[in-house]
């Protein structure tokens, strides 16, 4: 989860954005639930737009020249064709993003454009909803979606943490923030694992996919330490007990 506040002249902008299961009890429909709040913190009403820009992703120009490639994630490097319809954005005639509030199309057929008109002191929300990969819901579950509030998902997203996290160490240390610290690297290293697999980054960067056979271990040894034997033990037997990794090579390349 990611909190993001900034100031654009006379507006206060926070971003809250998180990934949940939209069905809890099965830990399914992952989705990507963001919030933007902006507050006008000026003498006079704001009028103007707000603009969600949808680009694809670059091409990695360091794409399987690092590490050991072992798995590749899901992902869809189609080219994408946009189309806003009923405040939803399609690619490729799917679902992709949807607002909880009237938009508009913008310049470039992957914008969505709220039209703001802010009073003074007042603050205004927008809710946007993206499923996240593999799931490809249809149309009609994804109305269904957007109707899930951001209330109802971020208590699925704490619970589902919170049940995850029960087995780790305790700490009790004076600076509260350090107490979360540790349990904020026990969820980026199960974020980064990708089934039985602990690779070595994640997608989108330049260890995509990529194992390097020693480093991964720090996130397997952190895992044990904190009292999470069986998720390190798993890991490693996916990840670095393969045929590949125990054959011994004549020669090192």
């Amino acid at each position: 989860a990611v909190i993001v506040e900034a100031q654009v002249g006379q507006v206060a902008v926070k971003q809250t954005s998180f990934v949940a299961f939209t069905d809890a009890k099965k830990n399914s429909g992952p989705a990507l639930f963001v919030r933007v709040e902006l507050t006008n913190l000026g003498e006079q009403p704001f009028i103007g737009p707000l603009a969600v820009e949808v680009r694809d992703a670059p091409p990695d120009p360091f794409e399987g020249s690092l590490g050991v490639e072992i798995f590749n994630p899901p992902r869809d490097n189609t080219s994408s064709r946009w189309e806003l319809k009923n405040n939803m954005l399609f690619r490729n005639c799917r679902p992709f993003l949807a607002a909880g509030r009237k938009c508009r199309a913008g310049d470039d057929p992957a914008d969505m454009v709220f039209d703001v008109n802010l009073q003074p002191g007042k603050t205004t929300i927008f809710d946007l909803v993206c499923p996240s990969m593999p799931w490809q819901p249809s149309a009609v579950e994804m109305e269904e979606l957007v109707r899930l509030s951001h209330a109802r998902a971020r208590a699925n997203f704490k619970a589902y943490w919170e049940k995850l996290l029960a087995p780790a160490m305790k700490l009790d240390l004076p600076e509260p923030r350090l107490n979360n610290l540790y349990r904020c690297v026990l969820t980026q290293i199960f974020i980064n694992a990708y089934g039985d697999i602990m690779p070595y980054g994640a997608a989108p960067s330049n260890y995509d996919g990529s194992v390097y056979g020693v480093e991964e271990a720090w996130a397997m040894q952190a895992l044990a330490m904190s009292g999470f034997v069986a998720d390190a033990q798993r890991y490693i037997d996916t990840t670095h007990l393969q045929k590949r990794f125990l054959t011994k090579a004549d020669t090192f390349t």
